[in-house]
């Protein structure tokens, strides 16, 4: 059995959440409500962020596969200053 964990690390008014792979997540709407949020390419550090689509009730996907083919992205959120 193989196990896939989201990875974050918080520094400052930033996060950083490393996904693996292609999912579904939930985060608090209203903490997100004070922060941007942009995935950004694993595989191409260089390409544009994308933004988060986050529905009403806190769900969010990753948003395909990178620019490599995979399923990973990095999810960066910053609080608004």
């Amino acid at each position: 059995m193989s196990s896939d964990y989201v990875t974050a690390a918080r520094s400052g008014g930033s996060l950083v959440a490393y996904v693996p792979t292609a999912r579904m997540m939930t985060v608090d709407p209203t903490k997100l409500a004070q922060a941007t949020a942009r995935w950004v390419d694993p595989a191409d550090a260089t390409a544009p962020p994308l933004e988060v689509a986050v529905d009403p009730s806190g769900s969010l996907n990753t948003p395909g596969r990178n620019s490599a083919g995979g399923e990973d992205w990095l999810l960066l959120l910053r609080l608004r200053a």
